[in-house]
């Protein structure tokens, strides 16, 4: 599995409501506010973007956001349910 983390612009709720959604049951999520959702997924890049409805080659309208495949070296502040979800998907640095 990997882990994906998915930008999003401020206001966007109904993208943020999709991807909780969408990777609620199947797949381990965690939202740090209203603009960055982390994933730990099977899926790509892409398959992620088309099923957020970010992007598609048939999608008139796409949404602004990025998704991003993160590598296991990371540092920073957060809170300490984020730190013990990250070191779980993506192992200690």
């Amino acid at each position: 599995m990997a882990t994906f983390a998915v930008l999003m612009p401020d206001g966007n709720e109904p993208l943020l409501n999709r991807a909780i959604k969408e990777y609620a049951q199947v797949y381990h999520q965690y939202s740090v506010n209203n603009n960055i959702f982390f994933i730990e997924t099977n899926d790509l890049a892409q398959d992620i973007s088309r099923k957020l409805g970010i992007w598609a080659e048939d999608n008139p309208s796409p949404q602004t956001a990025l998704v991003l495949q993160l590598a296991p070296h990371y540092h920073g502040y957060a809170n300490s349910n984020f730190w013990n979800w990250l070191s779980r998907s993506l192992g200690t640095p």
